[in-house]
């Protein structure tokens, strides 16, 4: 290898590494995910709580934005207690999902007797 190419190399390895480091972003508009707790459904140890929580394409993220300030978490059709279908708007960005809208579907086929305890624990 010439000293010239080996130079160039030096010379432009930080500069293409700072590129391919870069925030990785992906919007969403108007996409149907599957939503849920982020302790009670999807065991994410990062989870603190019972935080509205995503799974996109196999991967969990946990929602920071808009939620349905209403959603009784712990209800017989509550995100701790089953998965839902929401459709949302927003951007996931550093593995967190930021939302602008996300309206939840009806959930389907669950008893109405079924519910969390209202004291339940994460530990």
């Amino acid at each position: 290898m010439s000293v010239r190419l080996l130079w160039l190399g030096l010379c432009l390895a930080p500069l293409l590494g700072c590129q391919s480091q870069g925030v990785q972003e992906r919007e969403l508009k108007g996409e149907t995910i599957t939503v849920g707790c982020g302790s009670c459904m999807f065991h994410m140890p990062e989870a603190q709580g019972c935080p509205f929580a995503a799974e996109i394409d196999g991967k969990h993220y946990l929602i920071q934005g808009r939620v349905p300030e209403d959603h009784n978490r712990h209800a017989h059709d509550g995100i701790c207690v089953t998965t839902r279908k929401a459709v949302v708007d927003g951007v996931i960005r550093d593995d967190k999902l930021i939302t602008t809208r996300l309206d939840l579907k009806p959930a389907d086929d669950l008893p109405q007797s079924a519910s969390a305890p209202l004291d339940h624990s994460h530990e």
